[in-house]
């Protein structure tokens, strides 16, 4: 599984070119969207779990899926072409569901995480991704806001 997501790494190398216009655009999403996205994850969970633990069953595993849902995620945002359907494979996200819903989701999770964060919840949960670019590679200004 490591071996995969280095290759998957590897292969997002064509990133988004600054002189196209910006394909990204935050849009409305249903509850059934977000469900959809939902099952991506819990799908990708389950493989990663099934992947690490039979790399040496008796082992204790630890491991955040949403950690690494969420990085690819950022990936798969910057993505384009071939690199974007090896990303969308790897999470599991449905093909009825476009980048921008995607990106509507994001963004909609974001929005409720920072109004929990207002509350006067005992608990909280914080969650940081982020992408580090080569120098020499450009990636565009919306992606970079996401």
């Amino acid at each position: 599984m490591v071996i995969l997501l280095l290759i998957i790494v590897i292969m997002a190398g064509p990133l988004s070119v600054v002189a196209q216009q910006c394909p990204l655009t935050v849009v409305p999403v249903s509850d059934a969207q977000v469900k959809t996205l939902r099952d991506s994850r819990m799908q990708l969970a389950v493989d990663l779990l099934r992947s690490v633990v039979s790399q040496d069953p008796t082992q204790n595993v630890f491991l955040s899926p949403y950690s690494i849902f969420s990085a690819f995620q950022l990936l798969f945002f910057a993505t384009s072409g071939r690199s974007e359907e090896i990303i969308r494979k790897f999470l599991h996200i449905r093909n009825n569901l476009t980048k921008n819903d995607v990106v509507g989701i994001y963004a909609l999770e974001r929005e409720q995480n920072e109004r929990n964060r207002n509350t006067t919840n005992k608990y909280e949960l914080d969650s940081a991704s982020k992408i580090y670019v080569q120098q020499d590679m450009s990636v565009r200004d919306c992606v970079k806001d996401i």
